[in-house]
């Protein structure tokens, strides 16, 4: 991926798979239409997984999606390469603790999405300082053992598909972690919706410093500026 702004708004549709086959609906892909992506966990070794990528929202097909040709879509994807980033570390270093999930595992009185997200406010993980293909590997075990687990903790055969909240949950953390703003979306669709926060300092000093040349645009400048601070979060929200 190309090193650029991260995006104001962002669409993601969170999808995994215990096999090589990525079941979307029509529902999914419209909810991340037309400039939102599928992050999608790639697990085959052969891939590089496991790992995140991003496909286009144009590039997923209704029904079954391959993982081979989802990697192949991935490559093309002009998306922040600190976004990809910040995700997989994020994600990986929450797998690969498992200090971490025996704290989350024996939290038997909470559904597993309940404690989840009490473990994400209230443990860390601790940061991996594995890189390459030691990483990959150590990560691709514990891949295996976490899957297990939650089937443990389930004990209703639900668990591919409650795994795949495990994951959205990790992933919504790690986007408010980079500085957005995650909105409860009550419909789910889609997985992961946020826009990046600007504070009002940082938006008053960007105007301030606009010269737009035109006398009309300098009037709505000074319009702006003289709003309010709850009135200039209302207008950014309204722009984003």
């Amino acid at each position: 991926m190309s090193e650029q702004a991260l995006p104001r708004h962002l669409k993601i549709e969170v999808k995994s798979s215990r096999n090589s086959d990525y079941q979307l609906s029509q529902r999914d892909i419209d909810g991340i239409m037309p400039d939102g992506y599928g992050a999608i966990l790639l697990t085959s070794r052969d891939l590089q997984g496991p790992r995140w990528v991003f496909v286009h929202a144009r590039e997923l097909a209704v029904g079954a999606n391959q993982e081979t040709a989802l990697a192949v879509a991935a490559r093309d994807v002009q998306a922040p390469a600190s976004l990809n980033d910040s995700l997989n570390s994020s994600w990986s270093d929450w797998i690969l603790d498992e200090d971490v999930q025996d704290v989350l595992f024996s939290q038997k009185s909470m559904p597993l999405r309940d404690a989840v997200s009490w473990c994400l406010e209230s443990r860390r993980p601790r940061a991996c300082r594995l890189t390459g293909a030691p990483r990959a590997t150590r990560l691709a075990r514990a891949l295996e053992r976490f899957r297990a687990r939650i089937d443990d903790f389930l004990e209703s055969g639900a668990g591919a598909q409650e795994e795949g909240q495990v994951h959205q949950s990790v992933l919504r953390d790690a986007v408010a972690r980079l500085g957005y703003r995650v909105v409860n979306n009550p419909i789910g669709v889609p997985d992961i919706e946020a826009w990046l926060e600007v504070s009002v300092e940082r938006l008053r000093s960007s105007l301030t410093n606009w010269d737009p040349g035109a006398e009309e645009l300098r009037l709505v400048r000074d319009a702006i500026l003289g709003l309010t601070d709850d009135d200039l979060r209302s207008l950014q929200q309204h722009i984003q």
